[in-house]
């Protein structure tokens, strides 16, 4: 309707705008239009929340691993009377508290939408009915009331201004813009103009900051623009997080891997069985049920337990540091962020309009406001202190009350002391045709006429000399760096006086700057998406170090005019998109994340909310709407961009833990898969039995892996790139470790099977095999404690519980050795081969150590990376 003349819209709406809507239209209007209500959606039973939880890849998992688990302990305990369910119960317990959280969690979409609903709460509103001026619930407000609107008010619907006195309305919530817009009545705005340029119309959930007027109704509920913001909210993110995506590839290659090599032992076991003539139901279901324990071996079923230790742990870190997870696998996903888009107003800036800069007659700075400008600020204002929630506060219009906040330190009830020492005779109020404001004040015996508006304004009302020339061009410095410039005069018997003038600007957070510096090391991008003009985001891009050119900005309406394929391209260098609308902003997120990137959004408005929502991570200042921060999955109590920085870091430790105890795991599971094919390939019996395998599953899904998620993170994180979203947990270099150490410890086991090279007796030799193996997966877990080239014994006793769980297993493995034999078929073993098997089981810590020294040499030697001293001298510079 903005597009349109106020008489075309009253016409098109059939409303008479001195009589408003008949009683008798109401109903009718409401069938035709809706209703000033926000539809929910309709709420999923518990039941079908509990089933959609299953269908995540870690709790498919879990459902497999216990399936598999119950499986080979029911078939023991079938055939032998003895199953050891202890496991079953573990995996059940992390599968039902997975599901809970999960099903919790669930409920932070539903409860943003009623937030939504909320803003159109059941306050009364002031409306023309039937020729009268009367008091109606904001609910039942339809398509063509005319609605009164008064300074302080909040705007019941989207309306088409007809009356405007100096009216303005506060729409940062809406379009990002900190400064409250002036409204029009006569002005008609093109039809593509973005919401932050419609000055002909107000728009439900926005605050009226002066002046008076009347709107007609023009949308409401679901149709008004808060509406529309509501359904995008309604709909679901249908792209999983980046860390369920690389755990369901990851899932379904291991779980390939060992149900290959069941199915070889299964039927090689089963073809020797009949060779020989041994076949028979009870030895058939033996080598099934080893082959199944061989799938057990195989899958990394700790790997969802140490996920959701893992992610708790960093969701307390992080709850410390003034961040509030609301989704657990979001402390993940913020390591692997690679693009920030982030709002502007409330977010990069501080949301409130402060005096930066005070500029004398003389057009250059200085810290003194000089009497007369005061007595300006004072009398020449409508802006006042008073109480809200018991805090004293400046209310009024955000310039005035950003001038007020210049000349006392802080809201007084002494002004109101101050003013009545004087008397205002006459006032001018500001307008959007006038642009400036005047007071005739009478103050100590004389009459004087105070002067303060737009700059070109208060300097045609003066006489022009060299120093106000000199001011003008200041103030042109002002406007490139997107300050508002408030000019300052009063009369002085027929002339008017020129006395200065104020910059002032919604001011960059202090704490932004650093953190986007960090930002770009760590190779994330920041893109600042913003309902604020293009000059003005330009401004704060560029003092942040966002952009450095005006070809890094481009508008919103340019940007819609772009297909899919040519706006995922400009994205790659534009830095900032002014004038955005909510469905840009989500746009602009969904093309992101189909280019491969992680996406956070932060923002504190309505206006970010289906942004916030749709992202990989949902950011939301703690000082924003409720209804942001019902829709992020973090929220920052200290409204703190730093904050952010600290979870990226913290996410990228937790994805570096998960990949070391992904190594540990499958280097143990890999090793005792080739360990059993090769002893059944070479055509003896698999070294270890049913009851020995699940011990190994058990105690290394146990202390030693379970520790390896408490590493603490290391200095050079922030310096590594993100993590693709089409990347894997195990990378090439990683899986070759593992593959190398899989074959160094199968080859070192096998070799003992086959030949006892050790020399030990006859009687212990299965016992050192066993002990061996499990020897070289404890030494194996410091191996996985550096995923790169480092080495491990860089900080070696900051993971003391680490140390601590070697130490109890060591201890516990010496007991089930000596004293175990009746329950794993083990013999006690003597000093001399305890001796052996620690010796040759230490040989994979220094074979890995000696192989990541070569690789740091060759990195030297090639010009990779820097020697020690040369690194060290360049930090110093």
């Amino acid at each position: 309707m903005h597009y349109k003349s106020k008489e075309e819209v009253l016409k098109e709406l059939s409303v008479d705008p001195r009589y408003g809507v008949g009683t008798d239209e109401i109903a009718s209007r409401r069938a035709r239009f809706g209703a000033n209500v926000m539809e929910s959606a309709k709420k999923k039973s518990l039941f079908l929340r509990v089933l959609g939880a299953f269908s995540e890849p870690m709790l498919l998992i879990l459902c497999f691993a216990l399936a598999i688990t119950f499986g080979v302990n029911a078939g023991k305990y079938a055939r032998t009377g003895d199953g050891d369910f202890t496991e079953c119960v573990g995996i059940f317990i992390a599968l039902v508290t997975s599901v809970t959280i999960t099903v919790v969690m669930e409920g932070r979409s539903e409860k943003a939408f009623e937030l939504l609903s909320a803003v159109s709460d059941r306050t009364v509103v002031k409306v023309r009915r039937g020729g009268e001026v009367t008091l109606v619930p904001q609910s039942e407000i339809v398509a063509g009331d005319v609605l009164i609107l008064e300074s302080g008010c909040k705007v019941a619907a989207d309306g088409r201004v007809i009356l405007s006195e100096n009216l303005s309305a506060d729409e940062s919530a809406l379009t990002g813009e900190s400064k409250p817009r002036a409204k029009r009545a006569d002005a008609v705005i093109r039809k593509d103009a973005p919401l932050a340029e419609r000055i002909n119309c107000v728009y439900g959930g926005t605050v009226i900051t002066s002046g008076s007027g009347e709107t007609v109704v023009t949308a409401v509920g679901n149709n008004a623009e808060i509406g529309k913001i509501a359904q995008e909210l309604k709909i679901k993110n249908k792209v999983s997080s980046p860390l369920d995506e690389k755990l369901s590839r990851l899932g379904k290659a291991v779980t390939i891997i060992g149900g290959v090599s069941a199915a070889v032992v299964f039927i090689v076991s089963l073809i020797r069985l009949i060779l020989a003539g041994n076949a028979s139901f009870a030895s058939v279901q033996e080598i099934f049920i080893e082959s199944v324990v061989l799938i057990v071996a195989a899958v990394p079923e700790g790997l969802p337990t140490i996920v959701a230790i893992s992610l708790s742990l960093n969701v307390l870190k992080l709850a410390k540091e003034n961040a509030l997870i609301k989704k657990l696998v979001v402390a993940e996903t913020a390591g692997c962020v690679s693009v920030i888009c982030s709002d502007k107003t409330g977010t990069l800036t501080q949301n409130k309009m402060v005096v930066e800069d005070f500029f004398g007659r003389d057009g250059k700075r200085t810290d003194k406001i000089p009497k007369v400008v005061r007595d300006n600020i004072i009398y020449n204002s409508t802006a006042d202190a008073a109480r809200e929630k018991g805090k004293l506060v400046w209310t009024g219009n955000p310039t005035e009350r950003a001038l007020l906040g210049k000349i006392f330190a802080s809201p007084t009830e002494k002004l109101a002391a101050i003013r009545a020492a004087a008397e205002v005779a006459e006032r001018e109020e500001f307008t959007s045709d006038r642009k400036y404001s005047s007071a005739k004040t009478h103050i100590n015996g004389t009459f004087c006429t105070f002067y303060k508006g737009a700059f070109e304004k208060i300097a045609a009302l003066c006489k022009e000399d060299d120093a106000l020339s000199f001011a003008r061009r200041e103030t042109e410095n002002c406007a490139e760096n997107a300050r508002r410039v408030i000019a300052f005069a009063h009369s002085e018997g027929e002339n008017v006086v020129y006395d200065g003038f104020a910059a002032i600007t919604d001011p960059v957070r202090p704490d932004v700057k650093t953190s986007v510096e960090l930002c770009g090391k760590a190779g994330i991008a920041v893109k600042i998406l913003t309902g604020d003009n293009a000059a003005t985001a330009f401004a704060v891009a560029r003092e942040l170090g966002i952009a450095k050119t005006r070809a890094e900005v481009i508008n919103a309406a340019d940007a819609e005019r772009m297909n899919d394929a040519a706006l995922t391209s400009a994205l790659k260098r534009v830095s900032v998109i002014a004038r955005s609308t909510p469905l840009m902003k989500l746009r602009v997120v969904n093309l992101l994340k189909k280019a491969g990137e992680v996406v956070a959004v932060t923002g504190d408005g309505i206006n970010d909310a289906p942004a916030i929502k749709q992202a990989d991570i949902g950011i939301a200042m703690g000082s924003g709407s409720e209804i942001a921060k019902e829709a992020g999955d973090i929220v920052l109590l200290d409204d703190s961009f730093t904050t952010i920085v600290k979870a990226i870091s913290f996410g990228r430790n937790v994805y570096c833990n998960f990949q070391r105890f992904i190594m540990f795991q499958l280097s143990v599971n890999f090793s005792a898969v080739m360990t059993v094919l090769a002893c059944l390939f070479s055509g003896v019996k698999s070294p270890f039995n049913a009851l020995q395998l699940l011990w190994l599953n058990i105690i290394m899904d146990g202390p030693p892996a379970l520790t390896l998620g408490f590493e603490a993170p290391q200095k050079e994180l922030m310096n590594d790139k993100p993590k693709r979203r089409s990347g894997n947990l195990v990378t090439k270099k990683t899986a070759a470790r593992i593959l190398a150490h899989s074959v160094y410890m199968a080859g070192i086991i096998t070799a003992q099977t086959l030949f006892n090279f050790m020399r030990v007796p006859a009687a212990e030799n299965a016992t050192v095999v066993f002990t061996t193996f499990v020897f070289f997966q404890l030494f194996n877990a410091f191996n996985s404690r550096q995923v790169g080239y480092k080495s491990i014994f860089k900080g070696f006793f900051s993971n003391r519980l680490m140390l601590l769980a070697f130490g109890a297993v060591t201890a516990l493995q010496v007991v089930i050795t000596q004293f175990g034999g009746a329950a794993f078929g083990t013999a006690p073993l003597s000093p001399s081969s305890w001796a052996k098997v620690i010796a040759v089981s230490s040989t994979i810590l220094f074979i890995s150590e000696a192989s990541k020294a070569a690789y740091r040499v060759y990195l030297r030697v090639s010009g990779k990376i820097a020697p020690p001293k040369l690194s060290a001298l360049s930090a110093k510079r």
